[in-house]
């Protein structure tokens, strides 16, 4: 168990290897554009809308993750889904997660493992990779709904949903922090999928629920230690 304080310098220099940047391209540079979670089973978790384009087609270019200062190619995901077509949603689960399996040739001792206790606050939240900076950076939060996170589409018809495998918390949010972990120690909470909407917080943002991607792995039949 560990805090994420930022003089604690070991610690944070043993978060680099759990919680990574992914690099991908942006403007025909490839740099950090999301964060990822490696966990103590073996599997990391990230955003999927990452690898999708706006259209909702997969983007056809390698993706890789920094860890220890080498990149690592990351496979093709052995779970991938995302809710980009608003119209399409008829459940209440918002859908934008990727697994993968750890890359080859790379061993991470992680301790980071999902956790599906929201009944406390004040938890940590370790925000992502901002585009070209890779330094971890890390932030107190609060969890203002456990139970769910609304996200409003901005296109005709104008639609509101309500996720319930979500949930809000207050934290500033910037492209690049998508994937990365809400906190407490070494448990993982949840995973930061978008930022604030116009009838929310400015200061607010959503994650997926620890809960929701433990039933995913389970239900595949993978193990979860």
């Amino acid at each position: 168990m560990f805090c994420f304080c930022d003089t604690n310098e070991q610690n944070k220099q043993k978060m680099w290897a759990q919680v990574v940047p992914v690099f991908g391209t942006i403007k025909n540079k490839k740099q950090a554009i999301a964060t990822a979670i490696v966990l103590n089973s073996n599997f990391i978790i990230t955003v999927a809308h990452t690898f999708y384009r706006k259209n909702g087609t997969l983007k056809d270019e390698e993706f890789e993750i920094y860890v220890n200062s080498e990149k690592h190619l990351l496979q093709d995901p052995i779970y991938k889904k995302y809710s980009w077509n608003y119209t399409e949603i008829k459940d209440d689960i918002y859908h934008d997660l990727c697994i993968f399996n750890m890359p080859d040739k790379l061993y991470v001792n992680s301790e980071l493992y999902l956790y599906d206790d929201l009944d406390f606050e004040g938890h940590l939240l370790l925000k992502g990779y901002p585009y070209s900076n890779c330094e971890p950076e890390t932030t107190r939060t609060i969890i203002h709904n456990k139970y769910s996170s609304s996200r409003t589409y901005k296109k005709k018809p104008l639609i509101r949903l309500n996720f319930t495998n979500c949930f809000q918390l207050e934290a500033f949010l910037i492209p690049g922090f998508s994937g990365g972990p809400v906190l407490n120690k070494n448990e993982v909470l949840g995973m930061i999928v978008y930022g604030p909407e116009p009838y929310e917080s400015n200061s607010s943002c959503t994650a997926i629920k620890a809960e929701y991607i433990m039933k995913v792995i389970k239900e595949n039949g993978w193990i979860n230690k």
